[in-house]
C-alpha cells in the first residue's frame, strides 16, 4: 500500500550544502523558513525584513552559546546572503531584523561541481573581545572577486541582449501592475456574476482565504466524491488572466488585453510526473509564473507574451515547444475569454527575471507596412471596384489614397475606429460596397489598432473580420458610400483629413 508522506519543504540552494558549514548552514535554513512563515502571515516589514530576537534564533538552533551564533550571522553577513538590521543592545541581547537575501543565491548557483572546493565558506571566527560585524553595515564584503566577474557577465549578456532587442524582459512587477476581471456564481450559475477587476497578485492572495474550501474539495474529488467535489469548484470566484472585460464575458466587452497567455496543464493527460512538468517548466525563460490548479491535478502556468502576436499563434508555438518536452497543454488555452479558477498553492513558483515571449510559428512579429496602390493598381482597382460609376476615376483614386492614409495612422498611432460590433458592421460593409475586394485589408488594420489614450484595447481576430467582410462583399450591391465612411470618421473619431494628413480634434481645431 502506498504511504503519502506529507511534508513542508523549503526550497534552499543546493550548492550551500557543501561550502557552508553545518552549523552557518543550519542558522540559514531557520531564516529562511522564518522569512518564508512571516510572509505568508504578511508579518514582513515594507522592505522585506522580519524581527527576531537573537536568543530566540539561539534558542530554534539549539544552542546555548552565542558566541556560537555572531560569527555564524556575520558570515552570511559578510558573503552578501543576509541583511541585518540591530536596533542595539538591551540587557546584553541584541535584538534584529534579518532578511535572507535570495536573490543572490544565483551568484552561488555558476559555481561548478568541481569548482567548489575553491570556494568554501569559511566561517569567521570567534576570538576573545570579538566585535560583530554586521553592527557596521559598510565594512567590506568577502564575496569571491571570481563570482562577482561571473555575475557581471552574465548580467551584461543580457543586457546586451536586451538593447539588440533579442530578448524583451517582462512587464515590472507584473503581478501588481497586471488586472484580471472576476466572475462569481450567481442564482445556481457559475461564474456568470461579473464583479469588476483585481490585480493578478490580489487573485493569487486570494487563495488563502479559499484555502478550507480548497482543501475539502481536493479531499472530496481524492475519496471519489464528485458530488461534492463539482458544488465547490462551482461555488469558487474565477478571473480572466489573458483580459479584462466590460460585464459580460465575450469578445466584444473586451477592454483590456494583458497579453498573457495562461497555460492549463491536466496531471491526467500526462506520462509525466508533476514534480518532472514542474522542473521542465522552471527551465523555460518565458514562464514567469506557475502554480498548482484547484483540483491539485494539475499546473497552470503563466506567460507574458510580445504586443503584436495574436494569442492563438503564441500558444500553437509553445505548445509545439513543451510537447517536445512530454508536456501536454489544454488546447482551449488559446481563447482569451478562458477562466480561471481561484486555487491555491503554499510553493508557487515565480521568476521575476523571466522574458516575453516572440516566437510564433504561424506569423513573424514585424507585419508589413501598407502600402499605396501604384497609378496602374489604381486604373485595375478602379474598372472593378467602381462599377456603378457613381464618381471619376481621378476622385474614387483620392478615395483610396484617403483609405491608405487612414490605415497608416491607425497603425501608427495606435487607433481603431469601431468601438463596438455596429460600427464595424457599418464599416465592413460601406467598405465592401464602396471599395470591393481591396477593403478587406483596411478593415483588418483600422479595426485592429488599440486606442491606448482610453486605456481600451479592442480585440482583433482576423479570420473573423475577413469572414465577416467576404460575407458582405456576396451580400451586398456596390455602390459608392465614400461620404458615409468620411462622416464616421470625423464625426464618431474626431479625425478630419487636412492637407493629405489626418488630424485629431484638438489639433484640428488650432489648424482652422
Amino acid at each position: 500500500m502506498k504511504q503519502e508522506i506529507d511534508y513542508n519543504f523549503i526550497p534552499t540552494p543546493t550548492i550551500f550544502e557543501n561550502i557552508l558549514s553545518f552549523r552557518t548552514r543550519n542558522i540559514l535554513n531557520t531564516l529562511l523558513n522564518l522569512q518564508r512563515m512571516y510572509g505568508k502571515a504578511n508579518k514582513l516589514t515594507i522592505d522585506g525584513y522580519f524581527y527576531l530576537p537573537s536568543e530566540e534564533l539561539q534558542r530554534r538552533i539549539q544552542t546555548k552559546s552565542k558566541k556560537a551564533i555572531y560569527p555564524k550571522l556575520d558570515t552570511l553577513f559578510l558573503h552578501d546572503l543576509l541583511s541585518i538590521k540591530s536596533v542595539g543592545q538591551s540587557k546584553g541581547k541584541h535584538v534584529n531584523y534579518y532578511r535572507v537575501k535570495t536573490e543572490n543565491f544565483k551568484r552561488y548557483d555558476n559555481i561548478k561541481f568541481d569548482e567548489i572546493g575553491n570556494f568554501k565558506i569559511k566561517d569567521i571566527k570567534s576570538e576573545r573581545g570579538y566585535k560583530v560585524k554586521y553592527l557596521h553595515p559598510n565594512c567590506k564584503k568577502l564575496v569571491p572577486i571570481e563570482l562577482l566577474q561571473r555575475e557581471q557577465e552574465i548580467n551584461a549578456t543580457a543586457y546586451q541582449q536586451i538593447i539588440k532587442g533579442e530578448i524583451i524582459p517582462i512587464t515590472k512587477d507584473i503581478l501588481t501592475n497586471t488586472f484580471v476581471s472576476v466572475f462569481y456564481p450567481n442564482r445556481g450559475i457559475p461564474f456568470s456574476k461579473y464583479n469588476g477587476n483585481i490585480t493578478l497578485k490580489e487573485f493569487i492572495d486570494n487563495g488563502e482565504n479559499y484555502k478550507g474550501y480548497i482543501e475539502q474539495a481536493r479531499e472530496a474529488k481524492e475519496k471519489g466524491n464528485q458530488t461534492t467535489y463539482k458544488t465547490l469548484k462551482q461555488a469558487m470566484p474565477a478571473v480572466t488572466i489573458s483580459a479584462t472585460f466590460d460585464g459580460k464575458r465575450n469578445i466584444d466587452n473586451i477592454t483590456h488585453i494583458n497579453h498573457i497567455l495562461c497555460l492549463d496543464i491536466d496531471g491526467k493527460e500526462q506520462t509525466l510526473s508533476l514534480q518532472e512538468i514542474e522542473d521542465k517548466l522552471k527551465e523555460k525563460d518565458y514562464i514567469f509564473y506557475f502554480a498548482k490548479s484547484f483540483s491539485n491535478d494539475g499546473i497552470y502556468a503563466l506567460v507574458e507574451y510580445q504586443e503584436g502576436k495574436e494569442i492563438e499563434d503564441v500558444f500553437n508555438t509553445i505548445q509545439t515547444e513543451l510537447s517536445n518536452d512530454g508536456i501536454i497543454l489544454d488546447k482551449h488555452c488559446k481563447d482569451i475569454t478562458r477562466l480561471r479558477i481561484q486555487s491555491y498553492d503554499d510553493t508557487p513558483y515565480y521568476n521575476d527575471k523571466a522574458i516575453k515571449y516572440t516566437n510564433t510559428l504561424n506569423k513573424a512579429y514585424k507585419e508589413s507596412e501598407p502600402t499605396t496602390p501604384s497609378k496602374e493598381e489604381r486604373i485595375g482597382i478602379s474598372t472593378t471596384s467602381n462599377v456603378n460609376n457613381n464618381v471619376s476615376t481621378e476622385e474614387f483614386n483620392e478615395q483610396i489614397e484617403y483609405m491608405e492614409k487612414l490605415s497608416q495612422y491607425c497603425k501608427q498611432n495606435h487607433v481603431t475606429i469601431t468601438r463596438n460590433h455596429d460600427e464595424t458592421l457599418f464599416i465592413s460593409r460601406t467598405l465592401a460596397a464602396t471599395f470591393g475586394e481591396i477593403g478587406k485589408r483596411w478593415l483588418v488594420t483600422i479595426h485592429k489598432e488599440q486606442d491606448y489614450s482610453k486605456g481600451k484595447y479592442i480585440i482583433n481576430d482576423s479570420d473573423k473580420i475577413s469572414k465577416l467582410y467576404e460575407s458582405d462583399l456576396k451580400n451586398f450591391k456596390p455602390s459608392n458610400q465614400f461620404e458615409a465612411i468620411k462622416n464616421h470618421i470625423e464625426r464618431n473619431c474626431n479625425l478630419h483629413y487636412i492637407n493629405g494628413e489626418f488630424q485629431h480634434l484638438k489639433e484640428y481645431r488650432k489648424a482652422i
